[in-house]
């Protein structure tokens, strides 16, 4: 009898060693360390890339350049000491870091994007033909503008702090543009005193236009036909340009100087025509001088 309690009880304590196996091995597979695959989602779930962030818009420098980052990858690029907004760029947004490739100036700049927020920026560069420039995004809504808005915008935020030199290049553009009638208006005096002692009346001068439209048609194709010229004209001089963007800024303003004088030229022979054939309205000459100074200021 007292045999077979022993075996009995040895019995229960195999059985219940071998239960208290199986519990401590359950254990430990559900306190295993994690597969791969669970680690790459928790870290999926835990990491936000900053490379998700909608860095596009519109930016304002301090010293008058502005960018425009467009959705599709495209950039604009203007600044005061130019006469037009220049579209053939690209920029891009990785590791945090704006870099915005600007074909004018033939270099990249780029921006660190501060704790992921883009609303100011320094762009920097290796390049002479930028100097480092701090600026604020006035808009996360980008849109194409013309040099007239860029330049109202600069105005209406009072955000530009530009040096002489600056002022100077943009305002000797803008002398020129402006000089065209005015020369044009000096000229027309000069014609109108010949005109007090020439006794032969309108026949005096001769003319090869036998109208406004005519001498309209002739300057505006003159300007359109010289602009390509004058452009490659400056790409070429702009490539060995040493002088930054002040340099650039003298350049593009010859160019600009080569087409006010044809322009100015235009104005002369409508002024001339007023005087000696058409039918004497200084209206009706100002309306055709105004459409030949628009087309040079396209």
């Amino acid at each position: 009898m007292r045999k077979l309690l022993k075996v009995a009880l040895i019995t229960l304590l195999c059985t219940l060693f071998v239960a208290a196996c199986s519990s401590s091995r359950k254990n430990n597979e559900n306190t295993s360390v994690p597969t791969k695959e669970s680690k790459e989602k928790v870290v999926q779930t835990e990491t936000t890339s900053s490379d998700d962030i909608d860095v596009t818009g519109i930016y304002l420098g301090k010293t008058g350049s502005a960018i425009t980052l467009f959705e599709d990858g495209t950039a604009d690029y203007f600044w005061t000491g130019f006469e037009g907004v220049y579209s053939d760029n690209s920029w891009s947004y990785k590791d945090g870091v704006i870099t915005v490739h600007i074909d004018l100036l033939k270099c990249d700049v780029t921006a660190d994007v501060p704790n992921g927020d883009p609303s100011s920026l320094l762009f920097v560069s290796d390049s002479k033909n930028w100097d480092d420039e701090e600026f604020e995004r006035t808009s996360d809504k980008p849109q194409k503008l013309t040099a007239t808005a860029y330049r109202k915008m600069f105005d209406d935020d009072t955000k530009v702090a530009s040096s002489d030199k600056t002022n100077d290049a943009f305002s000797d553009v803008m002398n020129q543009s402006s000089n065209v009638l005015e020369d044009a208006a000096g000229n027309l005096t000069d014609i109108a005193s010949d005109l007090l002692g020439d006794t032969t009346g309108k026949s005096s001068s001769t003319s090869k236009y036998s109208s406004y439209e005519d001498i309209y048609n002739d300057y505006s194709k003159r300007i359109r036909d010289a602009t390509p010229g004058l452009i490659e004209e400056y790409k070429q001089e702009a490539a060995k340009n040493n002088a930054g963007i002040n340099g650039l800024a003298e350049i593009s303003n010859s160019k600009v100087s080569d087409l006010a004088e044809i322009s100015n030229d235009g104005v002369s022979e409508m002024a001339d025509f007023m005087m000696h054939h058409g039918s004497g309205d200084y209206s009706e000459y100002e309306s055709w001088a105004g459409k030949l100074y628009d087309v040079y200021m396209e």
